[in-house]
Order: C-alpha cells, then structure tokens, then sequence
C-alpha cells in the first residue's frame, strides 16, 4: 500500500519480479530432499544429485537477482529516479 501511496507501484512490481525466481529451484531442491528421504536405497541417489544441482542453480540465481540485479534498482531508484 505504501509503495502506491508514494508511487513507487512500479518499482515495487521490478522488486517482486526479481526476487521471486530465484526461490522456484529452492522450493523444488528442498522437495528433493524429501523425496530422498523417501525413496529406496536406488532412487536415494538420484533424489540427492537433483537437489544439489538445483541448489546450485538458486546460488547462481540469487546471486545475479538478489545481489546484482537488485542493487542496480535500488541505486536507480536513489540516484537516478531523484533526477526525473
């Protein structure tokens, strides 16, 4: 509410569109960790690679939307949004 109040929807749209993404492969690793948990002896192994690949892809993904991508929209709005 606030952000519409001060006119920053737009900002706050960019901000929920980045940093959501990111949590997707998390949500599906910590799914195959359970499933791990779960299965056999044979499928164990599978369930496991699964996770620890998709938590590699959220690393990546964090990184770039939530340490990259998000300090330049912060910065912008600071610095450059001002100047408008």
């Amino acid at each position: 509410i606030s952000a519409y109040w001060w006119g920053f929807i737009h900002v706050a749209v960019i901000i929920m569109l980045l940093l959501d993404p990111a949590d997707v492969p998390l949500h599906l690793a910590k799914c195959c960790k359970y499933m791990a948990e779960a299965s056999g002896v044979n499928a164990k192994k599978y369930w496991r690679c699964l996770a620890d690949v998709l938590f590699a892809i959220f690393v990546i993904m964090f990184f770039i939307t939530r340490l990259v991508m998000y300090g330049y929209v912060v910065w912008s709005c600071l610095f450059e949004g001002t100047a408008v």
